[in-house]
C-alpha cells in the first residue's frame, strides 16, 4: 500500500433520479486532482427538502484516479429539490473523515 498524503477531489455535476419508490439513484463524477485513491473515502448526499443524508463508504481499491460514483439511497420521503454532495477522507476510519472536495449541488429528478 502507498504511503497516505491528503488528496483532493474534483466533483463534477451531479444528477439524481428516482430509480423506484422511495429510492434516488445518484451519479456524481469525480476526479482526484491531488494526490491518488490510498485512503478510505465517504461520498456524502444530503438530500435538502427532508431530513435524509446517504452516505457512501469506499475504500481506496473501488475507486480509480477519475470516475463516477453511482448509487442508490432509500429515502423513505422522495426528495423533490435540491441536493449536496460532498467526498471526504479518513487514513483511518477510527480517526475521522474530513472533507477534500467542495460541495456541489443538483436537482432530483435530473439524468442525463
Amino acid at each position: 500500500m502507498r504511503p497516505y498524503e491528503p488528496a483532493e477531489v474534483e466533483l463534477g455535476e451531479p444528477t439524481a433520479s428516482f430509480q423506484a419508490p422511495g429510492i434516488v439513484r445518484v451519479e456524481i463524477p469525480y476526479k482526484f486532482v491531488a494526490g491518488s485513491p490510498v485512503a478510505h473515502y465517504g461520498c456524502e448526499v444530503k438530500f435538502l427538502d427532508t431530513d435524509f443524508t446517504g452516505l457512501k463508504f469506499m475504500q481506496a481499491w473501488e475507486l480509480k484516479k477519475e470516475g463516477v460514483i453511482r448509487d442508490g439511497f432509500e429515502v423513505g420521503k422522495e426528495p423533490k429539490g435540491a441536493f449536496e454532495v460532498v467526498f471526504t477522507e479518513a487514513e483511518s476510519p477510527d480517526r475521522g473523515y474530513h472533507p477534500i472536495s467542495k460541495v456541489v449541488t443538483g436537482q432530483v429528478g435530473t439524468s442525463k
